[in-house]
């Protein structure tokens, strides 16, 4: 004797399989729920946000500054033309963990691209080199 679902039941299983026939690909919003079990659809830039994560591809001249709120923080900025990075930790000061080329964490040093603290918040990021085009993770827990 064949056992019929409930027609709630089916609607539900017909959900899943239209969902797991879903093509891969890279996703512009994700579906989730909040805090209080509503459905969301943040973009993944929200989503980011919430997590404490930053990231940046900045098109610099030289003499530019970019100001990262990012306090307590974990940071890794790149530039492919000169195959230069710094790597460190922002916690009311920047500590270097890692650096190679023309990096520095000094203020106003000419010939690199410097790293320096504004205040216990921010970060500024200033290039004084040529024009870059500069990658830049921050890892905040704030």
């Amino acid at each position: 004797m064949p056992c019929s679902l409930p027609l709630k039941c089916e609607n539900i299983m017909a959900d899943d399989i239209r969902e797991n026939a879903m093509a891969g690909g890279t996703p512009a919003r994700l579906r989730g729920l909040d805090a209080n079990g509503n459905s969301i659809s943040p973009t993944l830039e929200e989503v980011m946000n919430a997590m404490g994560i930053y990231t940046k591809k900045w098109d610099s001249n030289k003499g530019d500054l970019l100001e990262i709120n990012a306090p307590y923080s974990i940071f890794i900025i790149g530039e492919s033309v000169i195959g230069g990075h710094i790597m460190g930790v922002f916690a009311n000061n920047i500590t270097v963990l890692s650096k190679a080329r023309q990096f520095s964490e000094t203020k106003d040093q000419e010939g690199t691209i410097n790293i320096y603290r504004k205040d216990e918040h921010s970060i500024i990021v200033q290039n004084n080199i040529e024009k870059m085009n500069i990658r830049i993770l921050f890892l905040s827990s704030y």
